[in-house]
């Protein structure tokens, strides 16, 4: 009866886990009750002790899916930062790069100017 008990608890803890959403493994501690647990199994009938049982495997399930949304949440936290740091680098570049191709214009019509008026005169650039 044990080995049968603990058969169908394996699957249910392995049910519960996946209807908690959880994507963490179901180790043997979790298909099994643990020595440590309050209750003294010859104290009770068979219901009461697969009623606790259930009720401790649905309380490792509840913590294991809690564990996994905070996990899920420091992720979303830090992919956040990420992607703003991104996007600051990226404004960053691209007003370098605009700075440049401006720097770039004014020096084609400075120099556009110069041979207009038909004069040759050496000028650093850029004027500041």
């Amino acid at each position: 009866m044990t080995s049968l008990l603990h058969r169908h608890a394996g699957r249910l803890a392995l049910l519960l886990c996946l209807l908690g959403g959880t994507s963490l493994p179901v180790t043997a501690a979790l298909a099994r009750p643990s020595a440590a647990e309050p209750y003294s199994i010859a104290d009770r009938s068979s219901d009461d002790r697969h009623r606790d049982w259930l009720k401790v495997q649905r309380s490792r399930a509840q913590q294991a899916y809690q564990q996994t949304q905070r996990r899920l949440d420091q992720l979303e936290r830090c992919l956040d930062r990420s992607r703003r740091n991104q996007e600051r680098d990226q404004c960053l570049r691209r007003d370098l790069e605009a700075q440049e191709r401006q720097m770039q214009r004014d020096q084609r019509d400075w120099q556009l100017l110069i041979r207009r008026q038909g004069r040759t005169a050496l000028l650093s650039w850029p004027l500041r």
